[in-house]
């Protein structure tokens, strides 16, 4: 699962440097790859770039966050 949950997230970061290079409002790209305490979370694109519950692309995947992510899922739920 780590494998391919690593790729998913290469694919985010790659779309999030191209996007931040066409678009001429990149201010919520350059937070999304430089500076995450900008990161407007409430961006329309925002939910679209979420992993794993935070932005944090340009870290690789480790089991730790992975179940902490299950955890966010099974809580949101309301199974604990």
């Amino acid at each position: 699962g780590l494998p391919l949950l690593d790729s998913f997230r290469e694919l985010l970061l790659r779309r999030a440097v191209l996007q931040n290079q066409v678009t001429s409002n990149a201010k919520f790209y350059r937070a999304l790859l430089e500076d995450l305490r900008f990161l407007d979370e409430h961006h329309p694109m925002a939910h679209e770039f979420q992993f794993l519950g935070d932005w944090q692309l340009r870290r690789p995947v480790v089991p730790s966050q992975l179940e902490l992510s299950k955890a966010r899922f099974y809580r949101g739920l309301g199974v604990e």
